[in-house]
């Protein structure tokens, strides 16, 4: 006998985690009733030790169901007609003990919603109602013997006692199946018994054969163990009690005589005799084995969904960093590099050794032909600008304040569609995890299930175009964004613009460039420092200067540019900065060579220390209550399928013991 006794506590903390979970990640398709239905009014009655078992006498119209119950009980309390589906009702007799204790009558038509009432009169049973019940000490000790209606009468799309059947087919533990020649093969009351005997739990069940007596027993056994083979596959052996017979006959069917039944198969005891002896506790054993196992596939269903869905969470907010990394790189694209040059230009002469400064009368031998420069390029790259109107200076704050809110738009536009699209390569740390969680979860989909997520190549060299579905549990967050009130967001954001170019009181930046520059001096060669004429070029370079942000795969080459690889922008680009040096610039290869050494970790710096800003700015104003949000939710749900998993593993060792 296994020991089911101690399922009890672990399926009831099922019963509240799994629904739970379904809620949090709104596992929708994972939620049917028909299962919970199982666990509360099935499994865990069966659970129960001192509960009887019940009995159903079940079959096809005029099979002789209810002249089978009244003949086990000696008593016609079922009706017998000869028009099909007369009876509506089921009709319940068990011993008087059962019926006084109110508790047991309660957890055993649990799984009907309705009580029972008790019989008055036969009659009752052919109007629609709930269960009728009758005390009769004919029925063996710890059982209930039930009549139910026929199960096929009707139309084929339209059977108007199947509901009621089907109730107390899946609530019983033993079936006593009665067959005539017309039905013992009948395909629609096998598909029909087959789901009843088998997705809810393997019943045992008694096969009656009601036919004519010209039938030869080896006929009906034949006949019978088609029957069960269609109902229980080659596993039927295992499930049924006993295989009997009845012949028709006027007398039996007009009630003037009991139907009277006889086995078939060798060793089957008489039927009154077989009843009496089942053992409940061993009758259920098989049947809470196979409920249970029933039960826990559908939680490793949804603890598998579950799974998936976490992970469809987990790459939509990476995919959502990235996007906002985007947004802010974007908004980036126009920042004004003169400043930070002519900031490098003075921190360049302040530390200046002393005897520099001396030999140079604090830069005078060759400031001037650098000032004189500067201000040459100044007019050359005024002319350059495309689209630059003469006479009128584009003002840096202004494009920012732009770049700034169009960005920041276009990112809360992609939050509130249905589908991101965000760009990594693989060679990047946190994009390549990205990218491998993409296609886990894309080999866990159903075939032809949704075309969410996919990727394709991106718009860079080496890049990854990402296509990542909002998951219907970000709907929340994503529907309170589209709710919020735009206008005041977007004027904080415009005001930000001021202070991200305002970077002379960003003390913490001002100590770290001059440390970059020390630091550049410090290698320098003796000739490089004696000429500095790395001075001169910084000088020459903040008219000129152009920047671009570009995905690659590997260090850029080639150009007359300078690249700077930026790091920590979410930890999920390859990012680089391009800072263009036209060749009209005139510097010689070495000079070149010592301004990217010097530019790059600059660039980098500099464009960190505002993208900083302006991601916490988007995160604040956009993203980031949706962000915090989705990171509670896998939170959660990994709290919530960890305590599924190990109820479940408990449960297992149970069902394989």
């Amino acid at each position: 006998m296994k020991d089911f006794d101690n399922c009890k506590a672990e399926l009831l903390k099922l019963r509240e985690a799994v629904p739970r979970l379904i809620a949090l990640l709104q596992i929708s398709e994972q939620a049917a009733g028909g299962h919970w239905k199982n666990l509360d009014a099935r499994l865990l009655p069966l659970l129960n030790p001192s509960l009887p078992l019940m009995v159903a006498v079940c079959g096809g119209a005029n099979s002789g169901k209810s002249t089978f119950f009244n003949s086990f009980l000696g008593v016609e309390l079922s009706p017998v007609r000869g028009d099909a589906g007369s009876t509506r009702r089921v009709l319940a007799a068990a011993r008087p003990s059962v019926f006084d204790d109110e508790n047991m009558v309660r957890n055993l038509f649990e799984p009907f919603g309705r009580m029972p009432e008790p019989l008055a009169a036969p009659d009752q049973l052919e109007e629609p109602g709930p269960p009728l019940y009758a005390a009769h000490r004919s029925v063996p000790p710890e059982q209930v013997l039930m009549d139910t209606p026929d199960f096929d009468t009707g139309s084929s799309d339209r059977y108007i006692n199947r509901h009621i059947a089907r109730e107390v087919l899946e609530s019983c533990n033993v079936l006593i199946y009665i067959v005539t020649n017309a039905t013992y093969n009948n395909l629609d009351n096998t598909r029909f018994m087959r789901s009843i005997l088998t997705e809810t739990g393997m019943r045992r069940c008694i096969l009656v054969y009601n036919c004519s007596r010209t039938l030869t027993d080896g006929q009906v056994l034949e006949h019978l163990h088609t029957t069960a083979a269609n109902l229980y596959g080659e596993k039927g052996q295992a499930y049924l009690l006993g295989f009997y017979r009845t012949d028709v006959s006027d007398a039996v069917a007009s009630g003037r005589q009991p139907m009277r039944l006889r086995p078939v198969r060798t060793g089957d005891p008489p039927i009154a005799e077989l009843l009496g002896q089942l053992d409940p506790r061993r009758i259920r054993e098989k049947q809470i084995q196979s409920t249970l196992a029933a039960f826990l596939r559908y939680v490793r269903q949804v603890a598998e969904a579950a799974r998936v869905e976490k992970d469809s969470l987990t790459l939509y907010e990476g995919a959502l960093r990235l996007c906002l990394s985007y947004a802010v790189r974007q908004s980036l694209t126009s920042l004004p590099l003169e400043k930070i040059m002519r900031r490098i230009d003075r921190i360049w002469l302040e530390t200046s050794p002393a005897y520099l400064r001396i030999f140079r009368g604090i830069g005078a031998v060759i400031g001037k032909p650098a000032r004189m420069i500067l201000s040459l390029a100044e007019s050359i790259a005024g002319d350059a600008k495309p689209g630059a109107r003469p006479g009128k200076p584009i003002d840096p704050l202004e494009v920012l304040t732009s770049d700034l809110l169009q960005s920041a738009g276009e990112l809360r536009s992609r939050i509130l569609a249905d589908e991101l699209v965000a760009e990594t390569t693989g060679q990047d740390e946190n994009g390549g995890k990205l990218v491998a969680l993409l296609d886990r979860i894309r080999s866990e989909l159903a075939p032809g299930g949704s075309r969410l997520p996919f990727r394709q190549a991106g718009s860079h060299p080496g890049s990854i175009a990402m296509h990542v579905g909002a998951p219907p549990a970000s709907a929340a967050g994503r529907r309170q964004l589209e709710d919020s009130d735009w206008q005041p967001a977007a004027g904080r954001i415009a005001a930000a613009a001021e202070n991200i170019l305002n970077f002379s009181g960003d003390q913490q930046l001002n100590r770290e460039l001059a440390e970059l520059v020390t630091e550049f001096r410090r290698q320098m060669s003796f000739t490089q420092k004696t000429r500095e004429s790395l001075f001169a070029s910084l000088s020459i370079l903040p008219a000129t200067l152009g920047i671009a942000y570009v995905l690659t795969t590997g260090d850029p080459v080639g150009g007359s540019g300078i690249y700077a690889k930026l790091h920590g922008l979410f930890g999920m680009h390859d990012l680089w900065a391009l800072v263009s040096i036209p060749a009209t610039a005139g510097m010689d290869e070495n000079t070149r060579r010592n301004l990217s050494d010097m530019l790059a970790p600059v660039v980098s710096r500099w464009f960190e220390s505002r993208a900083a800003i302006v991601a916490a700015l988007f995160e604040e104003q956009i993203a980031g209550r949706l962000l915090e949000m989705l990171q509670q939710l896998c939170a959660s749900a990994d709290r919530e399928i960890e305590a599924v998993e190990t109820t479940l593993m408990a449960l297992q060792a149970v069902d394989r013991s």
